[in-house]
């Protein structure tokens, strides 16, 4: 594990990182386009490393599966790089000197209420791929294939989201995105995963919740356009919006940090197990509510625009 952790951190760090970073330079009108298209690359390898890794455990064991997903990792990332290149220079055209983040930002209303969207989100986003198999297995007795089949439609769904989530930031303002990807993440949530009886209507909400869920991240450049303009307009000078991506990206991560120990806790009890139809009486019940409760809070911006 260690091995794949150092070969993901060094690819990222030196391939994705770049990337993103630099897509700004290349694109302006269909920006968000871009950013949603570079998101859903991610969904491609949730796709195939599902079923990569399941062949690899049965075949060669977990230790030699964790070292060839490490040189897959670190093989594949790595070369990328030299076709990462930015196409502005280095410093300001006109004042030969290097630009540095603007943090002034970071203290207002907008970008603390925004980073607290993206928290809640990525505390409930991430914990259908993680229970989704084993929900699968214990309350519709599936196979291991109809399990990571559930993965695979949420991964699939999540690059179309992102990708359809990115063309309309780049046609739409930051609040209607937002309201788009909450409700439909919140209503697929309450209404097919709670109430899911069969596990048809399971790969229903995984195909709605990527859909909706997994397109918010694409929601941001819209954010990042619009805090950018309201900063300079109130004399915070430049606006890094690779900053504030970045620290969108940092916000979600510790979302699903936290998110970890909570959810352990609320699988641990099995609330309502027996009690209530559906997922919500199969002992996942809070796991399903805290998930639901995520969708909605994280589409507060949509209601609180004019505090920011």
């Amino acid at each position: 594990m260690r091995l794949w952790l150092t070969a993901y951190t060094y690819s990222g760090s030196v391939a994705f990182c770049p990337l993103l970073v630099f897509a700004e330079q290349w694109f302006d009108k269909r920006r968000g386009l871009a950013f949603g298209v570079i998101g859903a690359g991610g969904g491609c390898g949730g796709l195939v490393l599902p079923l990569l890794i399941n062949a690899l455990l049965d075949q060669v064991g977990y230790p030699n599966t964790m070292r060839i997903l490490a040189g897959i990792t670190f093989g594949a990332g790595i070369p990328l790089a030299w076709f990462v290149r930015p196409r502005l220079p280095v410093t300001d055209s006109g004042t030969g000197k290097l630009r540095f983040w603007n943090w002034k930002l970071m203290r207002s209303r907008s970008f603390l209420l925004h980073q607290l969207a993206n928290f809640v989100q990525g505390a409930g986003y991430y914990l259908p791929g993680i229970y989704l198999p084993s929900f699968t297995r214990e309350v519709f007795g599936a196979s291991d294939w109809s399990s990571t089949a559930s993965l695979m439609l949420l991964n699939v769904s999540a690059m179309v989201g992102l990708t359809t989530m990115g063309y309309m930031t780049d046609r739409f303002n930051s609040r209607v995105c937002i309201a788009v990807s909450a409700t439909g993440a919140t209503l697929s949530v309450f209404l097919f995963w709670g109430l899911a009886t069969h596990i048809a209507v399971l790969y229903i909400f995984c195909i709605l919740f990527g859909l909706f869920a997994g397109g918010f991240p694409a929601a941001w450049p819209a954010v990042m356009r619009e805090m950018s303009k309201k900063g300079e307009s109130r004399g915070m000078e430049n606006v890094d919006t690779i900053l504030i991506f970045s620290l969108f990206c940092l916000a979600r991560g510790v979302g699903n940090i936290v998110a970890g120990p909570m959810s352990e806790a609320l699988v641990g009890g099995m609330p309502w197990k027996g009690e209530a139809l559906g997922g919500y009486g199969s002992g996942y019940g809070g796991l399903v509510v805290f998930c639901g409760l995520s969708s909605l809070v994280s589409g507060m911006n949509a209601l609180w625009y004019h505090l920011m």
